[in-house]
């Protein structure tokens, strides 16, 4: 079993987000300098703890793509119970699936567990051009 999905309903509490990541996808988000009404792609998005600020930022009428590979963590994002946020199930060591045009895109502390993260990073986001399929 993979350590994501028995560790899923435990991961916010234990993962050190308050005082370690917390501020790190805080900082990655103002980052992106999103408005109101835009659509931004969140890959490895876990449960969802990048939710919050992104939704924030693009308000109810923008939509956040989360992707994960992992059902459990992507069980316990769909319980974050945001509106506009659409989850995927998907390996991003893999092809990822066809994906809507976005506006942005946010990975935080997932291309570290990728081995060949190189990859990844470059099909998302060197051909990445605001409001284009990705």
């Amino acid at each position: 079993m993979d350590r994501y999905e028995s560790f899923a309903p435990f991961y916010d509490t234990l993962s050190g987000e308050w005082p370690v990541y917390g501020a790190g996808r805080r900082v990655g988000i103002e980052l992106l300098r999103l408005k109101p009404g835009m659509t931004v792609l969140d890959l490895g998005c876990g449960t969802g703890l990048n939710f919050p600020g992104l939704g924030s930022a693009v308000g109810p009428h923008g939509r956040i793509i989360g992707v994960d590979r992992s059902p459990a963590m992507l069980v316990q994002a769909q319980r974050r119970g945001l509106s506009g946020v659409t989850l995927m199930e998907a390996d991003l060591a893999g092809p990822l699936p066809n994906l809507p045009p976005v506006d942005a895109v946010i990975t935080t502390y997932v291309l570290s567990l990728i081995p060949d993260w190189h990859t990844v990073w470059s099909a998302v986001v060197v051909p990445f051009e605001p409001g284009t399929r990705v």
